[in-house]
């Protein structure tokens, strides 16, 4: 059962198709073959924001990784350049919402995103 609602959300969508893309392209390489990425819209009424989750259940983040993710340059595997979190939280400031991260190891990792609703 899907509630169809359409909900208004002031954003830059081409921003966000960059925040999306790139905790994608975050997910996908903590998953093994046969991990799964989800991504979940939710409208909190009580608080006027819209909560976007892209959860994957991959190898997850360490502790003391989790204070460092969104510095730029911080990365933890062999390739890549480390910004793309760094981005995505520059962009996600930029436009005047909040996102976090819950992660455990050999577990998972949400990326949680809030939006006021217009």
């Amino acid at each position: 059962n899907i509630d169809t609602k359409k909900i208004g959300i002031n954003t830059d969508g081409d921003r966000m198709n960059q925040v999306l893309l790139n905790l994608y392209i975050n997910a996908i390489d903590a998953l093994d073959d046969k991990g799964i990425l989800e991504i979940q819209v939710q409208d909190i009424e009580k608080e006027g924001q819209i909560e976007i989750k892209v959860k994957d259940n991959g190898q997850g983040i360490d502790e003391p990784s989790l204070d460092l993710i969104f510095d730029p340059y911080f990365t933890t595997r062999p390739t890549g350049t480390g910004l793309g979190l760094s981005i995505v939280h520059r962009i996600i400031e930029n436009l005047e919402a909040s996102i976090h991260v819950e992660s455990k190891k050999n577990v998972g990792t949400s990326f949680i995103i809030h939006l006021p609703v217009s």
